[in-house]
């Protein structure tokens, strides 16, 4: 089996009171086109970066897609139409470690990519510590009372998420947990009385 790493980049909208402004001007359109001239190089210069990262850690050249385009939608919802439209196996993003104050008043990109991607399965990674992972906690649910069709695709997804957490515990030399939390029947009577 072949892999295939796509690394996509997404240039920034341009204001429209720019475009507006630069009905005005041939100074302003040449100043845009400018804009996004340097974006444009910024987003090749960011993707070969990567790529050569990839390439120094055992990827080949041909295994690594480098693509760049303008937001569509929005940036969320542009990354999950991508990997639809691509087909994609997984898709890997990062958490940028906004601060909380950031993230509610303009949301968090990777949570929005949580909630709106419908096709594969989304791994998300924090900014690297350095550090080695030593133990790693695959959370599965392995609870059979689901509908037929649902029970199918629950039980899909465990056997995904615990290959790959252990292909990731493997290659780490880590410990592998598994957890499955459920309610125990009468539960609550217990706990509120």
């Amino acid at each position: 089996q072949s892999l295939k790493l796509s690394l996509v980049y997404l240039l920034p909208k341009l204001p429209l009171i720019l475009f507006e402004e630069s009905r005005k001007s041939q100074e302003t359109v040449d100043q845009l086109q400018e804009i996004e001239k340097k974006n444009s190089q910024m987003a090749e210069h960011i993707l070969a970066d990567a790529k050569d990262r990839l390439r120094n850690i055992g990827f080949t050249q041909k295994a690594v897609e480098t693509v760049f385009r303008d937001i569509r939608v929005g940036v969320a919802r542009d990354i999950c139409n991508w990997a639809q439209d691509h087909r994609a196996d997984a898709l890997v993003i990062s958490s940028r470690g906004r601060t909380r104050i950031q993230a509610f008043f303009t949301g968090e990109i990777a949570n929005k990519v949580l909630e709106y991607v419908k096709t594969c399965p989304v791994w998300m990674v924090k900014p690297q510590t350095g550090e080695s992972y030593n133990r790693i906690l695959a959370a599965v649910d392995v609870d059979d009372s689901y509908p037929p069709e649902e029970l199918k695709t629950r039980q899909g997804l465990n056997a995904l998420v615990m290959q790959l957490a252990g292909s990731l515990a493997v290659s780490e030399f880590a410990e592998l947990h598994v957890a499955h939390v459920w309610e125990v029947v009468g539960e609550s009577a217990l706990r509120h009385g």
